[in-house]
C-alpha cells in the first residue's frame, strides 16, 4: 500500500460499474499573476491603441494513481464480470506512483493597431500583435521526451531515445522558446454610394450596402496537460500492468502459471539536482522497462496558432429587411496532437502471432498486442513488439 491515508476496499472495475476507493484522483494548486494595460488615442481620423499583457503560471498538481492497486473485472474466466469477482479472477491489475508535478509558464503579449476613417464611407483596421509564450517547464527538471537514437546524458542508464531536460539539443521546456511569433491583422469596411449604371442599382444609396473583409493570424498558448501527462512517468513515477491475468490475493502472482512477477513497490525516486552536468547512475532501470506508454512533449514543438479570414456584403431593402452573404474561413497550424513516437513492427508481431510460435504459458501477438511480452516457442522473451527507440 503506497497511500495509507486512502487506504480501504481497493478500486475495482466492473463492465459497467465500480466499488471501492476512487483510485484516481488528485490535488492541484493554481497561480497567475497578471500584469496588462490598455491606452487609447484618437488623432484626426485615426483611432489608435496599444496595450500589453505579461502573466505567469504556477500549477502544482498532487496526483494518486492507482497508488494502493486497482483491479478489473471483465468476465474473461467465465463469461461474467461480477461471477469472476466472486471466484476471485481478476482480468488486471494495475498499481502506480508519482512525483509531485511542479509546472510553470510565462507569456507575454503586446499590441498595436489603428483604425483609420479613410472616407466616410470607407474604414481601415490595421495591427500588429507580438507573442512570446512558453511551453511548460517543471521546476525540477522532472520531464521527459523521446527523441529516437539520442542517450541520455542526465540518466546514462536509461533507454535510448528516453531524454530530460538539459540533455544535449532539449530545453528545460523540451521544446524551445520561439522570439518570432508575429501576429499581424487587417480589416475592412465600405459603404459604396450610389453611381450611376448597372453598379448603382445594385449597390444602391449610402447606407444601402456594406462591404467586409478582414485577415488576422492568432497565436494560442500551450495546455499544462502538456505536462500533466507525463504524470508517473520513468523515472519520476512508476505504473506496473499485470501482464497477465493476476491472483486476486496475490496481485504479483500470475494466475495461470504461479509465476512471481516480483515486489514492484515501494519505488525510490532520483535526487532532485540531476542533469547532464550531474547525471544519476543509480536508478535501476530495469525495473522500469520495457516502457510501454509514456507520452512525451515533442522537442520541436512550436505554438498553435490560426489564420482566420472573412468577406462578407450586407445589402438593405426597405426598411426592415437585410440581405447578408458571408465567407468565414479558419486554418489551424501546428495545432497539438497525439501521434505514436514508437511505432509497432509487423513482422516482429507476425513472428509470435500463432500458438506454434509461443510457449505454452505465453500469449499471441495481434492487432493492439504491441506492448505485450510474448515468449518464443525457443525460450527468447520479446518485450513488445516496436521498433527501438535508438533507430
Amino acid at each position: 500500500m503506497q497511500n495509507k491515508q486512502y487506504e480501504g476496499v481497493p478500486g475495482i472495475g466492473f463492465n459497467n460499474f465500480s466499488i471501492g476507493v476512487p483510485a484516481y484522483f488528485q490535488a492541484q494548486y493554481n497561480n497567475t499573476y497578471q500584469i496588462l494595460d490598455n491606452v487609447s488615442k484618437v488623432i484626426s481620423t485615426h483611432t489608435m491603441k496599444f496595450g500589453g499583457n505579461v502573466h505567469y503560471n504556477q500549477v502544482t498538481e498532487h496526483d494518486f494513481g492507482a497508488n494502493n492497486g486497482t483491479f478489473g473485472f471483465n468476465g474473461t474466466e467465465t463469461g461474467s464480470d461480477w461471477a469472476d469477482f466472486l471466484i476471485g479472477a481478476p482480468n488486471t491489475f494495475q498499481q502506480g506512483v508519482q512525483a509531485p508535478l511542479h509546472t510553470r509558464s510565462y507569456y507575454l503579449g503586446l499590441y498595436a493597431q489603428d483604425s483609420w476613417r479613410i472616407k466616410p464611407t470607407v474604414t481601415l483596421n490595421y495591427g500588429l500583435r507580438y507573442e512570446i509564450t512558453t511551453p511548460w517547464w517543471e521546476t525540477l527538471n522532472q520531464l521527459e521526451t523521446i527523441v529516437p537514437g539520442l542517450q541520455s546524458q542526465a540518466f546514462p542508464g536509461a533507454p535510448k531515445g528516453w531524454v530530460f531536460p538539459t540533455d544535449p539539443g532539449i530545453a528545460r521546456t523540451l521544446a524551445p522558446v520561439r522570439y518570432n511569433n508575429f501576429a499581424p491583422r487587417i480589416g475592412l469596411a465600405w459603404a459604396p454610394a450610389a453611381s450611376s449604371g448597372v453598379a448603382g442599382k445594385l449597390l444602391g444609396g449610402p447606407g444601402k450596402t456594406s462591404i467586409r473583409a478582414s485577415f488576422g493570424m492568432f497565436y494560442t498558448a500551450f495546455e499544462d496537460a502538456t505536462g500533466f501527462n507525463e504524470v508517473g512517468d520513468a523515472p519520476y513515477g512508476y505504473f506496473w500492468s499485470s501482464p497477465t491475468p493476476p491472483m486476486f490475493t496475490t496481485p504479483y502472482v500470475d494466475r495461470q502459471t504461479g509465476n512471481v512477477e516480483g515486489q514492484r513497490f515501494p519505488v525510490t525516486f532520483p535526487p532532485r539536482d540531476v542533469s547532464a552536468s550531474n547525471p544519476d547512475n543509480t536508478v535501476d532501470w530495469t525495473q522500469f522497462t520495457p516502457i510501454s506508454s509514456s507520452p512525451g512533449f515533442y522537442y520541436k514543438n512550436r505554438v498553435p496558432y490560426a489564420e482566420h479570414y472573412s468577406f462578407s456584403i450586407q445589402r438593405q431593402f426597405g426598411s426592415d429587411t437585410v440581405a447578408s452573404i458571408s465567407y468565414v474561413g479558419t486554418q489551424g497550424h501546428a495545432l497539438l496532437s497525439d501521434l505514436e513516437s514508437n511505432v509497432g513492427d509487423p513482422a516482429l508481431c507476425l513472428s509470435v502471432s500463432q500458438p506454434s510460435q509461443v510457449t505454452p504459458d505465453s500469449g499471441t501477438c495481434g492487432p493492439f498486442g504491441q506492448n505485450g511480452v510474448y515468449t518464443r516457442a525457443d525460450g527468447t522473451v520479446i518485450n513488445g513488439t516496436r521498433y527501438p527507440l535508438g533507430n
